[in-house]
């Protein structure tokens, strides 16, 4: 019963969700912030070799924009 009310909350939109990200893995690092679904929208990174960008995402997590530009 306890697990379904959690759940129950959360969908109703009752409890907190995550929103930002700051952390590494692997030698990179990221900012990421997400929408109030805790669905990651933009994501601020450095890679271990250097290479930083900057990336806009859909709700269904595909990348829509990005900086540098690249291919999609």
């Amino acid at each position: 019963e306890k697990e379904t009310a959690i759940a129950k909350m959360q969908a109703d939109g009752q409890l907190g969700v995550n929103r930002i990200y700051i952390g590494k893995s692997n030698g990179s690092a990221a900012i990421c912030l997400s929408d109030a679904q805790s669905r990651m929208r933009i994501r601020l990174f450095t890679e271990a070799d250097g290479r930083a960008g900057l990336e806009f995402l859909d709700e269904s997590g595909k990348v829509t924009n990005r900086w540098p530009t690249q291919d999609l």
